[in-house]
């Protein structure tokens, strides 16, 4: 299920970014249509960003179960190796030798 909460939210995020971008190159004003400003003059950001934003923020979620970030790589927990499946003859006998 983590995978695939990773993928719609990846899915998400890069068509929230193309629409972003469809918008931002018919928009004029200095922010680039990121900031949605209603009747009464109050601004916000832009519903399209906030998506994007909730999008980027539910994939960095389900990618640190995979350990995707430096951070969630520190915090995993990995299962005790199970030892050798089959028998390495040289490497018993430089084990051997050298030790």
């Amino acid at each position: 299920m983590a995978l695939a909460t990773y993928c719609q939210a990846f899915a998400d995020w890069t068509r929230f970014q193309r629409l972003i971008l469809a918008r931002n190159s018919k928009s004029d004003d200095e922010l680039g249509g990121e900031v949605q400003t209603y009747k009464t003059g109050a601004q916000q950001i832009h519903v399209l960003r906030q998506l994007a934003n909730d999008a980027e923020k539910r994939a960095n979620a389900a990618g640190a179960q995979f350990g995707l970030s430096p951070m969630s790589r520190r915090n995993l927990k990995t299962a005790r190796p199970q030892g050798e499946l089959f028998p390495n003859e040289q490497q018993a006998a430089a084990d051997r030798y050298f030790s």
